[in-house]
């Protein structure tokens, strides 16, 4: 059944995606997904617990990190032999690699534990920068990335980040008919210019 749930939001996130990659001015879209809740997990060759948050990203033409221009610190962003409920590759942000393995390098690390997504075990394949999307103020947690279709839909909504050459506000009209035109049932998305939300949180 989870198998069957994750691949309908797939098709319907890499649905989303192209509808709003062919508008005019747009360009670029990334998939993403927030966690609400931390899991705590343990790194290879430590008793000590971390706590650390799952967070879901795009993957290939839905690239969270290069749609909103997050820099690649160390190893590489996910291909599609990374995807796949099972698949262990995470991406990191800097903090948790600063967190959990202060010093050293993380790519190549192992943690993990028993997660709400069963017994998994993690391996790091890239270290992204951090993510600030609402304030430059608020803490950031250290984090782990798996493609974004296959978390679960409790929690925090998926969003997608669309990146314009020209004014995005002019788009806004076009974008929610897209999504509607996509997902007919879909509420009414809630839409956030981010360089307006980083502005006003400081």
């Amino acid at each position: 059944h989870n198998d069957r749930a994750a691949g309908l939001r797939k098709v319907l996130y890499a649905q989303l995606q192209e509808r709003l990659a062919a508008l005019p001015g747009v360009t670029a879209v990334g998939l993403g997904k927030h966690g609400a809740w931390p899991e705590t997990l343990k790194a290879q060759g430590s008793d000590e617990p971390i706590e650390v948050l799952r967070e879901g990203c795009g993957v290939g033409a839905g690239d969270l990190f290069r749609a909103m221009r997050i820099p690649l610190r160390a190893g590489r962003y996910f291909t599609p032999d990374d995807v796949g409920t099972g698949v262990g590759s995470v991406i990191i942000n800097e903090t948790m690699a600063r967190t959990v393995w202060p010093g050293g390098n993380a790519v190549g690390k192992r943690f993990g534990g028993r997660t709400t997504y069963g017994d998994q075990p993690y391996e790091v394949v890239g270290v992204v920068g951090d993510l600030h999307d609402s304030s430059y103020d608020a803490p950031v947690r250290p984090t782990f990335y798996r493609p974004c279709y296959e978390l679960r839909l409790e929690g925090m909504a998926p969003f997608l980040v669309v990146r314009t050459a020209g004014d995005p506000r002019a788009l806004i009209p076009a974008i929610r008919r897209e999504l509607k035109a996509a997902e007919p049932a879909m509420r009414a998305p809630g839409i956030v210019l981010c360089a307006q939300a980083l502005y006003d949180s400081t």
